[in-house]
């Protein structure tokens, strides 16, 4: 049954507005692994939070209409998709073999805890911005959560981007070794 509120759709609805957004995920993430040897992973991270800030930023601006909620799930989706798989790639070789499985492990623990966490924030601001009648959230509470979304990705890609970039980066020569092979 539609409320009234959050674009007039039911539940279902909404869901299949959000949907788009789950197979550009998983896109991003099958970039990332054929990408990474190409660019290494850094840039994969840097990209993917650069798509997340611009969608976020979009929905700040307008999250009016389902169209434009559809269309900008689609780069926030795949700007996810891109930085999450390419985060293994740029944590792991920074730590000696003997610690790689505990860095990994402890980079997806923090990817978990992380949305996890957004989630939280996310729903904190909406409330937070009160309530009109029929007692439904305020709809600046929605923009404050997309606020928050820039940030958050403002602040993945100035962490990412002051990590120094790898001279050395192995996937990226292996890429640059297989590529003389296949020239000969």
């Amino acid at each position: 049954m539609a409320s009234g509120y959050g674009l007039g759709l039911t539940f279902a609805g909404t869901g299949l507005v959000l949907l788009p957004g789950a197979p550009a995920m998983v896109v991003g993430g099958w970039a990332s692994g054929a990408l990474v040897r190409a660019t290494g992973a850094r840039t994969l991270v840097i990209a993917g939070a650069v798509a997340a800030a611009i969608a976020y930023a979009w929905l700040a601006l307008d999250h009016g209409s389902v169209g434009s909620v559809v269309a900008a799930n689609v780069p926030l989706g795949f700007g996810i998709g891109l930085a999450f798989a390419a985060l293994t790639n740029l944590v792991v070789p920074a730590v000696g073999e003997q610690r790689t499985a505990v860095f990994a492990a402890t980079t997806a623990v923090s990817r978990a805890t992380g949305a996890a966490l957004g989630v939280q924030v996310a729903a904190a601001a909406i409330m937070g911005a009160g309530v009109v009648p029929p007692g439904i959230p305020a709809e600046r509470g929605f923009t404050g959560a997309f606020v928050l979304g820039l940030i958050a990705a403002l602040v993945a890609l100035a962490a990412t981007s002051a990590i120094p970039a790898r001279r050395g980066d192995p996937l990226r020569q292996d890429a640059q070794v297989e590529r003389r092979v296949a020239a000969s």
